[in-house]
């Protein structure tokens, strides 16, 4: 008897993440023996890799470290270029003007 799996209703025009609702375990049934064995098999018969929903997520990973990588190294390039404008040594101007 394979396990029983209680699904949610989504809403209409909504669609999970990955093209599947996610099981919580609190959704699988699990009277026997034999039925967590068919669980675990089917487990490991995933394949994760590829799914068109976790390639998706791998390519926004992969733009986000980079934007995050160019908005760290231009935070390093502006603070380092403020610690050498304020270790310039004091520059002090004298203006003369009339005095009427």
């Amino acid at each position: 008897m394979a396990p029983r799996i209680h699904r949610r209703r989504l809403l209409p025009g909504t669609d999970p993440v990955g093209g599947h609702a996610a099981r919580n375990m609190n959704e699988i049934e699990i009277k026997s023996v034999e039925d967590a064995r068919k669980y675990r098999e089917e487990l490991a018969a995933r394949k994760p890799e590829d799914d068109p929903g976790l390639a998706k997520w791998r390519t926004s990973k992969r733009y986000i470290l980079l934007l995050l990588l160019v908005v760290f190294f231009l935070i390093y390039y502006l603070i380092s270029v403020n610690i050498e404008v304020l270790s310039l040594p004091e520059l002090t101007v004298t203006v003369k003007t009339s005095k009427s």
